[in-house]
C-alpha cells in the first residue's frame, strides 16, 4: 500500500492535451469562476474533463478528490481509466489495486485484464492435481 502523497505524486505528471503550465485549477477559475470545495465536486469535473477527452485535467482532478477523501475509490476507478487512455498503464494498475483495497469489486476485472498475461488458445490452464 502506497500513502496517498507518493501516489499521486507517482502519477502526477501531465499528459500531453493541454499546456503544462495552465492548471485545471485556473481553467476552472476562468472558465466556470470558481473551483470544486469536495472531493464530490472534483470528481464531478474530473469527470467532465474525461468525457471531454481532456484527460491530463481529469487525472488532475481526481487527485484533488483523493486528497481531499483517500477513501474515495470511485476516484480511483475513474482515474485509472484516464491514465490508460494517455497510455500509463503502470500508474492505473497502482490506481486499481487502490480501489480494490478499498473495497470497490467492479475493478477486479479491469485489474486482471491489466496485469495478466494474455492466455493461448493451446494453453491448457493451470495444472490439475493428480488422483490419488
Amino acid at each position: 500500500y502506497m500513502g496517498m502523497t507518493s501516489l499521486c505524486s507517482a502519477m502526477a505528471t501531465a499528459s500531453p492535451d493541454v499546456p503544462p503550465h495552465t492548471s485545471v485549477s485556473d481553467w476552472l477559475l476562468r472558465h466556470a469562476g470558481s473551483v470544486p470545495n469536495s472531493t464530490l465536486g472534483w470528481f464531478r469535473a474530473g469527470v467532465g474533463f474525461f468525457n471531454k477527452k481532456v484527460y491530463s485535467y481529469a487525472i488532475e482532478c481526481f487527485h484533488k478528490a483523493i486528497e481531499l477523501d483517500p477513501l474515495n475509490y470511485n476516484a480511483f476507478q475513474i482515474l485509472a481509466r484516464a491514465l490508460i487512455a494517455v497510455n500509463r498503464r503502470e500508474d492505473a494498475i497502482v490506481a486499481l489495486k487502490e480501489s480494490v483495497r478499498l473495497d470497490n469489486p467492479s475493478d477486479w476485472q479491469l485489474l486482471v485484464e491489466l496485469t495478466s498475461a494474455p492466455r493461448s488458445s493451446g494453453d491448457a490452464g493451470p495444472p490439475v492435481a493428480a488422483a490419488p
